[in-house]
């Protein structure tokens, strides 16, 4: 299976999902060149290609993360990526960014699955404010054929919330933090009399940091040696959390976007993790935790208790009560031997139920469901359109191509639709029709009560069809007219009507073709021409050198082409001329006699060259003995033939 990745955002989740994934499967990682969320090799991506499995294939783009006139470059590079890799699916983690919902819109031949990290928005997200970013958001949730929540819980808050079918929604481990692995340099730390508790994330008012301030009074009270570590950066202004805190000398504050290369360092001083969340649904900093074996308190919010058992690899708490949190932090701090046993224990729990090898695997069997339904989908769309084809065409054997993707199945449904609309159009001006027609964009039928049309006609692009004739213009059963192609029985000014045109059952005339058919021209059934083949049923006279050709006038004669034709490319039939059937005419000939049935005419003027009776299809006798003959050959008689 080859996945790819299009994502501005979890990259550091995304990573270490791409090399479980890589373990079995291709991936292609699409991402920005620069980005704010990596606190390394100077935001620059590239540098990830170091822990990068050799299965995955990095490439990063400019102008994914602003919303600059250029933004539109990373959608057309990855919708040629999309078609030159033909990846199985392709993976957005959500981040409200209009350029995944313009890729899907362009590229539709390949199913998508979309990671919600958050299914509701959060409380204090003023949506108002934002709605073109929440319309986005609910299309590519709409338009993605599977969706994937970290959370069994967040599966029906997802549904409800953006009224979609739960079938099509998917709970995934979140994963343990491998990521981290890579900048942990420490081996241990030494240890002062000081107990650490950690605070790391976003400060955002519905991760609860102001209800960790407010219990650092009664935990300190009964631990003095504590220190609280708040770690990160947000909405929430320091200032506006310093008027909070009670005893400033209690908290060491590192307010910037922490280096990963200090992420680790902080886990291991920490004694214990804190998460006091008014709302979540899952969480990265519980994981890193847990892969640093640090026990935790966390609210149990969201889908946060599907990850933790209650006093055995964490201790849950309601949110926003301060006291509940200082006892349990307490609790821990009183007992080391029970704290560090937690911290294993949550070690344990990430490394087996939530690995990264799990992960992979969950993940990999929600892509084959995806891709399953996607290929149902497609099967039922190209059996709908088959059916409407061979109905078109009532041709019960006619059938697609399998290859056809979904997307060329759209468009070719959307073209005929507007080309049998325009044909209901014209319908009331012709002169005689039956069944559907199709016709094509800026096609000119001129003089229509002239015109006789079959079923399912098709005029292509731009083609023009003269009708005013003295047999009329007939088309029979099955025809294409190519497009720009031109029919013309007489002049446009009426000096002297032509004679007309008679087309038999399933039969074309090529894209830029002209059909001069003012002697009279009858094609037969089952004839096909070329592009730029060309019919000229008279001929100007030229005899008299002593005044112009253009006042002697012209000479009419009749073309047929019988049955079961073949006019190649460029190929031109002079007035007078038969082309028997079963005949075929090569490309760029000149055809200015008879041509018996079933030759081959080529040159200019055309000779015939061969006859097709000398490929005649042996029967079955002849067939048999042959292989009876071949059967009593030696091996070294065979390998000389």
């Amino acid at each position: 299976m080859h996945i790819l990745y299009f994502s501005n955002w979890y990259i550091k989740q995304t990573v270490q999902t791409a090399n479980a994934l890589a373990e079995s499967h291709k991936v292609t990682l699409v991402f920005p060149e620069e980005s704010a969320e990596l606190n390394a090799y100077d935001g620059k991506v590239a540098g990830l290609r170091a822990m990068l499995h050799s299965n995955i294939d990095l490439i990063t783009l400019p102008h994914m993360q602003n919303l600059d006139p250029q933004a539109w470059i990373p959608v057309m590079q990855t919708r040629r990526l999309i078609r030159e890799l033909k990846p199985d699916i392709v993976h957005f983690n959500e981040s409200y960014d209009f350029r995944c919902l313009l890729l899907m819109h362009l590229c539709k031949e390949v199913p998508y699955i979309t990671s919600v990290h958050d299914p509701v928005p959060h409380s204090d997200e003023k949506i108002s404010l934002q709605k073109f970013k929440y319309w986005v958001r609910d299309q590519i949730r709409q338009k993605s054929a599977g969706l994937i929540v970290y959370g069994e819980s967040l599966c029906e808050k997802l549904a409800d919330y953006s009224s979609i079918p739960i079938e099509r929604i998917y709970p995934v481990p979140h994963g343990e933090y491998k990521y981290f692995e890579h900048f942990d340099k420490i081996q241990s730390q030494a240890k002062d009399i000081h107990q650490y508790i950690l605070f790391f994330g976003r400060w955002e008012h519905y991760k609860g940091i102001d209800i960790l301030i407010d219990a650092e009074p009664l935990i300190t009270a009964r631990f003095p040696h504590v220190k609280i570590i708040l770690a990160g950066e947000g909405r929430l202004a320091l200032s506006e959390l310093q008027q909070r805190i009670v005893n400033p000398a209690n908290f060491i504050i590192k307010n910037y976007s922490i280096p990963d290369e200090e992420v680790p360092a902080l886990y291991k001083l920490s004694d214990i993790v804190v998460l006091p969340y008014r709302e979540a649904t899952q969480s990265g900093p519980l994981h890193i935790a847990g892969s640093f074996a640090r026990p935790t308190v966390v609210t149990a919010v969201g889908a946060l208790p599907e990850v933790v058992k209650d006093g055995e690899t964490g201790i849950l708490i309601e949110p926003n009560n301060p006291q509940a949190l200082a006892d349990a932090v307490c609790r821990l701090l009183e007992d080391p031997d029970y704290a560090k046993q937690m911290g294993q224990n949550a070690q344990s729990h990430i490394t087996a139920a939530e690995s990264m090898e799990r992960v992979a695997e969950v993940q990999t069997d929600v892509y084959r469901k995806v891709i399953e339904a996607s290929q149902q989908h497609r099967s039922r769309l190209m059996s709908m359109l088959q059916s409407l084809v061979k109905k078109i065409k009532r041709d019960p054997h006619y059938t697609l191509d399998d290859s056809m993707l979904p997307g060329d199945m759209v468009a070719m449904l959307g073209k005929l639709g507007m080309a049998l609309l325009r044909g209901l159009w014209h319908r009331s001006f012709l002169k005689q029709t039956q069944g559907l027609y199709f016709i094509g964009k800026r096609v000119k039928l001129r003089n229509r009560k002239h015109i006789y049309l079959g079923r399912n006609f098709i005029a292509e692009d731009d083609c023009e069809i003269q009708g005013a004739s003295k047999s009329g213009i007939r088309f029979g059963d099955n025809v294409t007219v190519g497009s720009f192609s031109m029919i013309r029985p007489s002049g446009y000014y009426g000096r002297e009507l032509g004679v007309g045109l008679k087309v038999g059952d399933r039969s074309n005339i090529g894209p830029f073709a002209y059909i001069g058919c003012s002697g009279g021209i009858t094609i037969g059934d089952d004839v096909m021409m070329g592009p730029r083949v060309s019919l000229f049923a008279e001929n100007h006279n030229f005899k008299g050198a002593d005044v112009t050709m253009r006042s002697q006038g012209v000479t009419r004669q009749p073309i047929v082409v019988e049955d079961d034709c073949w006019l190649a490319s460029g190929s031109i039939i002079l007035a007078g001329v038969t082309v028997g059937k079963g005949s075929i005419v090569a490309a760029g000939s000149v055809v200015t006699k008879n041509v018996p049935p079933y030759s081959i005419a080529a040159g200019s003027p055309a000779q015939v060259i061969k006859s097709r009776h000398a490929f005649k299809r042996p029967d079955e006798a002849e067939m048999a003995e042959a292989e009876a003959e071949i059967s009593r050959l030696t091996k070294s008689e065979v390998a000389k033939l």
